[in-house]
């Protein structure tokens, strides 16, 4: 989805409070107009009165497109022929079973893994600002991922 950058331009009003000595109530507003106060006191954050975009400020910002592969922990059942449970699972680990169609599973994301933050410092460094966790010398469950198109001049 493209992003926008937008000026907008807001009329506030700010009410604020002064106390001054004066000798009547003319003498008084003079001063709180000139700032000669004792003391000021703001009520809080200003009142937008009208807000609007400034004509001819709406820019797109180009976004480029990127693949990322992420490690994800799945299941998926093998037929294996065996003496024992022991020797079967051998042979899986060896590569021999015939993987059971229709039983791959998605259990979770795999967190434990990712890309290193030493071979990646300032995407590390861009990531902690957005406020994603990069802790323990991961990024987590990240395995790679590179820019596959740029934008494209307007």
């Amino acid at each position: 989805m493209p992003q926008y950058r937008i000026q907008v331009d807001e009329l506030q009003r700010v009410r604020r409070e002064y106390l001054v000595e004066a000798e009547n109530a003319d003498a008084a507003r003079d001063l709180a107009e000139t700032g000669e106060t004792i003391k000021e006191k703001d009520d809080g954050l200003p009142d937008v009165v009208e807000r609007f975009v400034v004509p001819d400020t709406l820019v797109e910002i180009p976004q480029h497109t990127y693949e990322i592969e992420q490690y994800e922990l799945h299941t998926m059942k093998y037929r294996v022929e065996a003496c024992s449970e022991a020797e079967a699972i051998q042979s899986l680990l060896e590569g021999e079973g015939d993987a059971v169609e229709g039983t791959l599973e998605y259990i979770e994301v795999d967190e434990d893994r990712g890309l290193p933050t030493d071979d990646h410092p300032d995407l590390s460094d861009e990531l902690r600002s957005l406020g994603i966790s990069v802790e323990g010398g991961v990024i987590p469950s990240i395995r790679g991922i590179r820019q596959i198109s740029a934008p494209q001049p307007s």
